[in-house]
């Protein structure tokens, strides 16, 4: 799969809450193909996550992530399952590959723990373009050694 620097830019103005950046480069014909979008979020998951705990994870680190995004909105409280989420954190530290086969509900939860996670390592303009470059080069690994979990 190719994604395009509009892809990134688009995920990077998401992350970074540029409503009007994402605006103008989601319009019309700039429009970014959910599947792409989807698989570049979904990799930028597992860099942030592989990020956060590069060796094993403690449960209670994991939870405690899950635990603040759920502080910080009602709203988000109400969509995301705490056990789901850390469902989700742990078999991205596993087998990334194996987080692809998830539910659907546990993978909703990607993209509010990847702002939590972006969050909690205060990235500077340069940090996240880094973890953007990082999750472009993961979207080609993923696609082009697909898992047998699929």
């Amino acid at each position: 799969m190719v994604v395009t620097d509009g892809d990134v830019l688009a995920l990077r103005a998401f992350l970074a809450g540029d409503n009007a950046q994402l605006g103008r480069l989601t319009e019309g014909s700039n429009r970014v193909p959910d599947d792409r979008f989807a698989a570049l979020v979904a990799a930028a998951f597992v860099t942030a996550v592989q990020r956060r705990w590069p060796g094993e994870a403690p449960r209670a680190s994991i939870i405690g992530v899950v635990a603040r995004l759920r502080s910080r909105d009602r709203e988000i409280a109400d969509l995301i399952d705490p056990l789901d989420a850390e469902t989700l954190i742990g078999a991205t530290l596993t087998d990334p590959s194996a987080a692809a086969a998830l539910s659907a509900k546990a993978k909703a939860t990607q993209v509010p723990l990847l702002r939590q996670l972006i969050d909690e390592a205060e990235l500077d303009d340069d940090g996240l373009d880094a973890l953007l470059a990082e999750a472009r080069v993961v979207v080609v690994r993923m696609t082009v050694a697909p898992s047998h979990h699929r």
